[in-house]
């Protein structure tokens, strides 16, 4: 075995010595503006330069996650694609570099920041400080409306709704997981409130939509008369009123709530009057007033001896000869005045069904 002497061992030292006294006190500290920032957005990367009082220059290679883009450089050089470089080349003192990247806008969770510097000892250090970030999406979904946030639909008809979208920054379109709560009753008058909810697959719940549905009643109600129209009697007789029904879609039978006016109809004169019939649903829609026409007439018929149409008189007539035969002043002699009404009588019979 050869002995080593005390000069090799001396000079060994001095080399280690020596070797430790290059080694460089000057560091490359990285932080962030935030350790989880949102997704698909902008986050500030800070780096410290402390340089120890020996060194003169240094260089800085700086490596961001894959598939990130630099906003904003400031002084970095990024012409190496995925790297971000400061250099130095004398004259070194401490300073902080800065530059914006932005974070991913599809990859969620920890991402890693690699890098290494040297200063005037040569040597490849890793930047120390914090080198990862969590990125997380905490942004909700948005839903938005097909149609109107309040519609009507006409009771008793069909209702199917317009739907809705959704959209996510992270997920993009999650339409199909909209989930519909509530339901719409046609058969039944009243509003309705359907409600589309949505979360996201990081578990963020989008606001809830609201669409109100109102079931109304704009079908007007229908009035059907009972007995002739128009409908003739006789002068001097009475008037019977044969009456209507009313339906409505959204309200049913109406006959009750029928309003008739036969105020107008008068069986001492022969004329035509108008009976109305109005009625109105519990929605305040009128139907369309329904009039029955009631002729007065003289419900007589000339004797089939009598063929000279010009010698007919009507019931009114008749009346009025009698009423001036009885008060001495219809005109003519007695044989003229009995001739005339016995003539007037002879023509005409009064009755109903001849």
């Amino acid at each position: 075995m050869e002995i080593i002497n005390k000069k090799t061992v001396f000079a060994i030292f001095a080399f280690v010595f020596l070797s430790l006294t290059f080694v460089s006190a000057s560091s490359v500290t990285r932080s962030f503006s935030s350790a989880n920032p949102e997704v698909c957005s902008a986050l500030n990367v800070t780096l410290d330069v402390t340089v120890d009082g020996g060194d003169t220059f240094y260089i800085i290679d700086e490596i961001f996650p894959a598939g990130w883009n630099i906003i904003n450089p400031t002084t970095g050089n990024t012409s190496h694609s995925g790297h971000i470089k400061w250099a130095v080349a004398s004259g070194a003192s401490s300073t902080q570099y800065s530059y914006l990247i932005n974070t991913s806008c599809v990859t969620l969770g920890i991402h890693n920041f690699t890098g290494e510097y040297a200063f005037d000892d040569t040597i490849l250090y890793n930047i120390s400080g914090t080198n990862s970030v969590n990125v997380r999406d905490t942004q909700i979904p948005v839903i938005t409306l097909v149609g109107s946030s309040s519609v009507s639909v006409e009771y008793g008809s069909s209702y199917t709704d317009a739907g809705a979208t959704a959209t996510d920054n992270v997920d993009g379109n999650l339409t199909s997981s909209i989930t519909v709560t509530g339901s719409v009753n046609t058969s039944a008058l009243g509003s309705y409130v359907l409600t589309f909810r949505v979360s996201d697959l990081s578990g963020n719940n989008a606001t809830q939509v609201n669409r109100t549905v109102n079931v109304v009643d704009t079908t007007i109600p229908v009035i059907s008369l009972l007995g002739s129209n128009p409908l003739n009697i006789s002068f001097g007789g009475s008037y019977s009123e044969f009456g209507a029904t009313a339906t409505d879609a959204a309200w049913g039978n109406l006959t009750s709530s029928i309003v008739i006016v036969n105020s107008s109809v008068n069986t001492t004169r022969i004329g035509s009057y108008n009976v109305t019939y109005n009625v109105m649903d519990g929605s305040g829609n009128n139907a369309t007033q329904v009039i029955r026409t009631v002729n007065v007439v003289n419900l007589v018929c000339q004797t089939t001896a009598d063929t000279d149409v010009s010698n007919t008189v009507d019931l009114s007539e008749l009346l009025v000869h009698l009423g001036k035969w009885n008060s001495g002043t219809l005109v003519g002699t007695s044989s003229q005045q009995n001739t005339e009404i016995a003539k007037t009588i002879s023509f005409w019979k009064i009755g109903v069904g001849c």
